[in-house]
């Protein structure tokens, strides 16, 4: 035989799917730290790389329209 809640159709949902706000906030940082990092990563090989292209260009005697 059923029992009362399950006859009304509440069963296991009355469990929150979060058990604790901090764990929440955790994963919000977190995830905000490795989008962070990963933008930091590729702005800094972009920017760390990019005066070498005047030096190869200057070195190979290429002109601006034959590296594009």
């Amino acid at each position: 035989m059923a029992s009362k809640n399950q006859e009304n159709g509440i069963g296991d949902v009355e469990k929150p799917l979060i058990v604790k706000h901090n764990e929440e906030l955790f994963m919000v940082y977190f995830s905000t730290a490795v989008a962070v990092c990963g933008s930091y990563a590729f702005g800094t090989c972009v920017g760390y790389s990019s005066p070498t292209q005047f030096s190869i260009m200057d070195e190979l005697d290429l002109s601006f329209s034959q590296v594009v």
